[in-house]
This record gives structure tokens, sequence and C-alpha cells, in this order.
């Protein structure tokens, strides 16, 4: 037995950077993907409406 996929799959990897996100993107998606990521700040980054990185983060506790 063998831990290998049965089914080699070769498709291109993106780079989980900005570029490499963008470059996936076209026309007004990756323009509203750059207005996002220039709006948004070290606070509010992972909790972009959508986002999965928003359902992991901790949030505030009120006091």
């Amino acid at each position: 037995m063998t831990a290998q996929p049965m089914h080699q799959h070769e498709s291109e990897r993106v780079p989980r950077d900005a570029e490499g996100i963008a470059a996936t993107l076209s026309g007004a998606r990756r323009t509203e993907f750059y207005r996002e990521l220039l709006a948004a700040t070290p606070e509010t980054g992972g909790l972009v409406p959508g986002s999965t990185a928003s359902s992991r983060r901790p949030q505030p506790r009120s006091r």
C-alpha cells in the first residue's frame, strides 16, 4: 500500500501573496481586491466581509 495519490494533478499553484491572488482575478474583481487591500489596516485585515480569516480570528471582548 502506498500513501501516494492515485491521480496526479499537475495544476499550477497560486502564490499566497497579493500579486499571486491578483493575477488569478480579472477586471473589476482585481480592482476591487486592490481597493480592499489598500483600505485594510492591521486591525481590520482579517475582518474583510466574506473572508474565511474573519471566522478564525478571535473577536475583542466587550467591556
